[in-house]
């Protein structure tokens, strides 16, 4: 595999550029594999195999996968929050064909690129607005599987780590349904630790399965907690083992959720603060 992190691999080809004073987004590809990128700045946003889109590329787009087979999921609707390079959006149309699909992407650019470049069907029902302000807005309805792909190391999107967002997602799932969380590992991410202690405060139980970079980790969270099932996921032959957190057992959390608080509207800018993160 090509090395795809800090900006378009050597040799790959620029398909398009846009820069402003705000953002700097790049498509590029390679032949061998055939690969489609999407980046902000050096960061990858999205890759995508376009001679079989239906397989995941990144670790974490396959984790994800690999635990909702596990759990012999049948989602009658799918929310994804964040269209990026449409991995998510293409492995999960072909593994349940007869589900709705729904993107909702607050990037108008993104959207577009993902119509160029990514495959993304004219049909395709995509939502240009932010995610908590739609769940929030109860227009979009309840989902089975409801996947959140808004985060980075470095952009954090400050609303969408409070206690108030994570509600809005419970609210938005069915009762038997799953919710999924792309998050940048504490290795990257100094308020990881709060990320999750907030999670644990709105659904009670959370299972994690790191990447092997150590660079991304998938959450899973349920409206039901009994429905998270600690399932090994392998993929690429490794095993990917399950963490499994529970919020009545703060002995069994890793060190760097030992001195994290519970994030909220009120509290959220004083504590980005305490990192030199922005609010």
């Amino acid at each position: 595999m090509v090395e795809l992190e800090d900006g378009p691999p050597e040799g790959a080809t620029l398909l398009h550029e846009y820069q402003d004073d705000f953002e700097w987004l790049r498509v590029a590809e390679t032949q061998d594999p055939p690969l489609r990128m999407m980046y902000f700045e050096d960061n990858l946003h999205g890759v995508l195999n376009t001679r079989h889109p239906q397989d995941p590329v990144l670790t974490y787009v396959a984790l994800m996968m690999g635990y909702a087979r596990g759990l012999n999921l049948k989602p009658a609707r799918i929310l994804m929050g964040g269209l990026g390079g449409c991995a998510f959006l293409h492995a999960a149309a072909a593994e349940w064909p007869a589900a709705e699909l729904v993107s909702v992407e607050i990037n108008p650019r993104v959207i577009e690129l993902a119509r160029r470049f990514f495959l993304l069907s004219p049909e395709a029902r995509v939502e240009e607005n932010d995610i908590r302000h739609a769940l929030e807005a109860g227009d979009l309805g309840t989902f089975d599987l409801l996947l959140c792909d808004c985060y980075g190391a470095h952009d954090l999107p400050p609303h969408l780590m409070t206690r108030n967002f994570m509600q809005a997602v419970a609210t938005s799932l069915e009762n038997d349904g799953l919710a999924m969380f792309n998050f940048a590992g504490a290795d990257a991410n100094a308020i990881f630790g709060h990320q999750l202690v907030t999670m644990l405060d709105v659904f009670g139980r959370l299972i994690l399965l790191q990447t092997a970079e150590a660079a991304n980790v998938a959450v899973f969270a349920a409206t039901d907690p009994n429905h998270l099932t600690p399932l090994t996921v392998s993929w690429q032959e490794r095993a990917h083992a399950p963490l499994v957190l529970d919020r009545n057992d703060p002995e069994a959390w890793p060190e760097f959720m030992a001195d994290a608080v519970v994030l909220d509207d009120d509290n959220l800018s004083d504590t980005l603060d305490e990192f030199g993160l922005c609010c």
